[in-house]
């Protein structure tokens, strides 16, 4: 806190002194006296209230979607005796949510709290501060003022939004690695292939009740036999593969894309792997090497962390299993920018080779060129199943894949299947 820079007694209470010294007189001593007995009960009154103010904010969820609200609260709370007639307040914001600051002025009386709420729009992406919070406060007649400054700033992570499948302009039970099998081992209780005769040994839990009911004989249900394939979702932010006029929003609905897309996955408890070519910012490695040189990426600097590697703005989460992937997977996303990095065909044939037979990928970017439609069918002969999502082009059937155009279309009650 720090006093206004002029806040000695006024000049008028240096007339009166001067006035007291050199006429005399006892009712202008006694007046004198009186004011500055109140102009220092008010210096006292508002210093010790000041210094002891108790100074806080805080928000419901620091992590949260994009398009939810953020209730905010910020607290005043006057633990003394003296009062705090008027207090000017001045919050930032996050330039990104809300451009203007929050002002306002509040009273604090004494040994009681004031609190202002209000409510930050998370309509962005991102990592945001919420902060510095400054305020002023002065006694009622105007003779002092005095400052104080909240330097903590309140960290929010807006993750991007999960979108059902059929906003993005893709089937609600679109094929995400299935694949078919002949041993019991790997049966599915998620698909009903049909029913047979209860044998001993089943479960409570596999009987077909409505069946038995009408056969009059327990029937036990038989699964269809599959195995979910462990996933990729690879993420294109390589700038110079974008137009650069509609760079910007396409770029948030390919990141959407790939959080929808690694939502659905996760839901299904299949085994989800993250790889990017955009930028992190908030993410260093505290280890640095070289990447392996190949035909299809050369050798480049690259710094490696415990489950995830960079390399010149690529960012790769290894695989893990269904809902234990997506807060880190969010987390990046929510972080990740668009720039100058790898090109993306290459970027996912160095990584590919990484991850297991069978593999889907699902590639994101913006569109289907040479090299990207030269690698998807080189995947698929080298047994991964691939799925190309493009924001520009034409879905449809290839040799060895398939290609999806996302779309925005906002569709109402639509649940992923």
């Amino acid at each position: 806190m720090s006093r206004r820079p002029g806040s000695l007694p006024p000049g008028w209470l240096w007339f009166c002194l001067a006035g007291a010294l050199l006429i005399p007189g006892r009712p202008l001593y006694a007046l004198l006296y009186l004011l500055g007995g109140v102009w220092l009960l008010a210096y006292l009154s508002l210093t010790w209230g000041m210094r002891r103010l108790e100074v806080e904010r805080v928000v419901a969820d620091d992590r949260l979607f994009a398009g939810e609200s953020l209730p905010v609260l910020i607290r005043f709370r006057n633990p003394t005796g003296a009062p705090i007639p008027w207090l000017q307040y001045t919050e930032s914001r996050p330039v990104g949510l809300a451009p203007q600051p929050l002002s306002g002025i509040v009273d604090v009386a004494a040994g009681e709290t004031a609190e202002v709420r209000y409510t930050l729009p998370t309509y962005r992406r991102g990592r945001h501060q919420i902060g510095p919070l400054r305020w002023s406060a002065g006694d009622p007649f105007g003779l002092f003022r005095m400052q104080g400054r909240l330097e903590a700033l309140t960290a929010v992570t807006v993750y991007p939004r999960i979108t059902p499948l059929p906003e993005l302009g893709l089937p609600a039970r679109l094929p995400m690695g299935d694949l078919a099998s002949r041993r019991s081992l790997f049966e599915d209780p998620a698909w009903l292939s049909g029913t047979r005769p209860y044998a001993p040994g089943d479960s409570m839990k596999r009987i077909h009740w409505a069946a038995t009911a009408r056969s009059g004989e327990l029937v036990s249900r038989q699964y269809r036999h599959a195995v979910l394939l462990p996933a990729c979702v690879c993420l294109n932010l390589n700038r110079a593969e974008y137009d650069p006029r509609l760079f910007a929003g396409q770029v948030e609905l390919a990141v959407g894309a790939a959080a929808s897309l690694c939502h659905h996955l996760a839901e299904r408890r299949q085994q989800v792997a993250l790889l990017t070519n955009g930028v992190d910012p908030e993410w260093e490695g505290p280890d640095k090497g070289t990447a392996p040189a190949t035909t299809d990426c050369p050798r480049v600097p690259c710094a490696e962390a415990p489950g995830q590697s960079g390399q010149l703005g690529v960012v790769f989460l290894p695989l893990r299993q269904g809902q234990q992937a997506m807060p880190e997977i969010l987390e990046v996303l929510a972080r990740i920018e668009g720039g100058s990095s790898l090109p993306f065909a290459a970027t996912v044939a160095e990584y590919a080779r990484r991850l297991p037979w069978g593999t889907l990928l699902c590639l994101v970017t913006h569109q289907e060129t040479a090299e990207v439609a030269d690698l998807c069918a080189r995947l698929g002969r080298e047994g991964k199943q691939v799925l190309l999502f493009v924001l520009s082009g034409v879905s449809g059937h290839r040799d060895g894949y398939q290609v999806w155009l996302l779309t925005e279309n906002r569709a109402a009650e639509v649940v992923v299947g």
